[in-house]
């Protein structure tokens, strides 16, 4: 009996490493997709924030070519 024991604590030990394995594997693609996320959000903020200053260089442009006072 102390025999068979052992055996399924053995088979359930190799279970929890393949386990933790997918845990790990899981985490680690998570990590990614949130890395790749940020970088994309990251990315839109730029581009947002160029065209908003882009539109105001256009206004700006616009204010000196009117004669001065």
């Amino acid at each position: 009996m102390i025999t068979e024991l052992k055996d399924v604590s053995n088979d359930l030990g190799e279970k929890k490493f393949k386990i933790d394995r997918v845990i790990q594997a899981l985490e680690l693609e998570e990590n990614d997709e949130g890395v790749v996320g940020e970088q994309e959000e990251k990315e839109e903020d730029d581009d947002a924030g160029s065209s908003a200053a882009g539109s105001e260089n256009e206004q700006g442009e616009d204010s000196d070519d009117s004669p001065s006072v």
